[in-house]
């Protein structure tokens, strides 16, 4: 009777997580059992060896948790936004990585500046170090590397709107470890709008010296260091990760809002105040000319904000 009882409340428990997951209360995801599942397996060792539960039961709650990842981990495929469609031929050589496997490769990427107004960038690549912090003359520069990847680019143009594209091709294989290493310089004068899809990340960007309208950033367990500036009149960073540490930096006269989808986080928003469920502003963002929209949907994380 005790068994029945205990796999009945499992199933009530699961199906509460679900609901608040869909109501976006909580936030489920792969990367939080995968960093986490030790806790679970000793929480319910320990249950066994109390004689609280019994061999069989322990096997069924394994069962649940491992339908929680999977069904998490589907549920995150069907509702990423595809990345967008290559519509024109690369406008530098593609270099392929040749090497061994574990030998790094270079890859360097320049793209002149015409003029342009509107810039896109969208990267999409594996697990890594990810770094932007200076400018450049030309729309982008960048460096490349990678042990188990070579990336292709491409640079459209349409309707006075430059949009590039570097995507990262895998050819990891089977007891190796892909490492990428990436380096971006950005031109100051466009009003750019840029979109990463990363795996597991150290990220350090030092936005300040750009206009940027919009910038989207999805990942897995993650390292984020982030600087903004005052050159945005109206700025969006919207960042999906898994299991992170969040450090973020933002200029006091820019107003700041903050919408959080996170678990079991721990939280240090200085010169904010909470002014609803996940959601906190700064004194001016009413007023300020500038303003900045965070949005953070993560496990279980910590989140620090700070104002210069």
């Amino acid at each position: 009777m005790r068994s029945n009882t205990l796999i009945g409340i499992a199933f009530i428990f699961l199906g509460f997580l679900f609901i608040l997951a869909n109501f976006r209360v909580l936030h489920l995801s792969w990367d939080m059992l995968v960093l986490y599942w030790p806790a679970l397996i000793i929480f319910l060792g320990i249950l066994v060896l109390v004689g609280l539960i019994r061999s069989q039961i322990l096997i069924v709650l394994l069962i649940l948790i491992a339908s929680i990842a999977f069904l998490s981990e589907i549920q995150k495929k069907i509702y990423r936004k595809p990345a967008p469609a290559a519509t024109a031929t690369p406008t530098v050589p593609q270099i392929t990585n040749t090497e061994a496997p574990n030998k790094i490769a270079t890859q360097n990427f320049l793209f002149p500046y015409t003029g342009t107004k509107i810039a896109q960038l969208s990267l999409e690549a594996g697990g890594g170090n990810y770094t932007m912090n200076t400018s450049t003359q030309n729309l982008l520069e960048a460096t490349m590397q990678s042990t188990n990847a070579s990336y292709s680019v491409n640079r459209t143009s349409q309707n006075e709107v430059d949009a590039i594209q570097i995507t990262g091709n895998s050819s990891q294989t089977p007891g190796t470890q892909e490492k990428n290493t990436a380096t971006i310089h950005l031109n100051e004068t466009p009003e750019w709008t840029m979109n990463f899809k990363l795996g597991a990340s150290t990220v350090h960007f030092d936005l300040s010296p750009y206009n940027i309208k919009n910038i989207t950033i999805d990942a897995g367990a993650s390292n984020f260091k982030i600087k903004t500036g005052v050159k945005s009149t109206d700025m969006t960073l919207s960042i999906r990760a898994g299991t992170s540490n969040f450090n973020l930096s933002i200029p006091q006269t820019v107003g700041a809002e903050i919408k959080t989808q996170t678990s079991l986080t721990d939280k240090t928003f200085q010169g904010f105040t909470q002014v609803g469920d996940n959601q906190w502003q700064t004194a001016n963002f009413g007023t300020a000319p500038q303003k900045l929209h965070i949005d953070l949907a993560s496990g279980f994380s910590s989140i620090t904000v700070t104002r210069y």
